[in-house]
C-alpha cells in the first residue's frame, strides 16, 4: 500500500498506510435488539441489558461494541463469549477456529444463544 501525501500549510508530508485488521475496523452501529429477536425463546431485554448494562453492571459485556475484546483475551464480541471455551462450537457454526470470527455480530449472537441453551442467563458476568 503506497504513502499517503498530505498537504498542511504548502508542505507536502508522506504519511504511510495504516493497516487495520479487517475485523478490528470501526464499525457500523449493530441493531443489536433484531439480532437478538432471530431467537424467540430468550428474553431480548434481558440480553439487551447483559450487552448494554443494567444497576447491576453498568456498561454491560461491551457496552454494545461489536469489537470488544476483554483485556485478558479470552472473551470476544458485543456478547463476550470465552473463546477457549466454545472453541468446538464456534469450528461448528464457521467452520474455523479463528476467535475473529467471534467480532462478527451475526455469529457473536449465534454463539450466545448456544451459550444461553447450555448454561442460561448466568452465563454472563452482567446478569448475575
Amino acid at each position: 500500500m503506497p504513502a499517503v501525501h498530505a498537504s498542511t500549510n504548502n508542505v507536502t508530508v508522506g504519511i504511510p498506510p495504516v493497516a487495520v485488521h479487517p475485523q478490528r475496523a470501526p464499525s457500523m452501529a449493530v441493531d443489536w435488539r433484531s439480532l437478538l429477536s432471530g431467537y424467540s425463546d430468550w428474553d431480548i431485554d434481558t440480553m439487551m441489558a447483559i450487552i448494554f448494562g443494567s444497576a447491576v453492571c453498568p456498561n454491560g459485556e461491551s457496552g454494545g461494541d461489536p469489537t470488544a475484546i476483554n483485556p485478558d483475551g479470552r472473551s470476544w464480541g458485543g456478547l463476550q463469549i470465552e473463546y477457549d471455551a466454545h472453541r468446538a462450537e464456534l469450528i461448528n457454526i464457521t467452520g474455523s477456529d479463528d476467535p475473529h470470527q467471534l467480532l462478527n455480530p451475526i455469529i457473536n449472537v449465534e454463539m450466545a444463544h448456544d451459550v444461553w441453551l447450555s448454561s442460561g442467563y448466568g452465563a454472563w458476568s452482567c446478569y448475575r
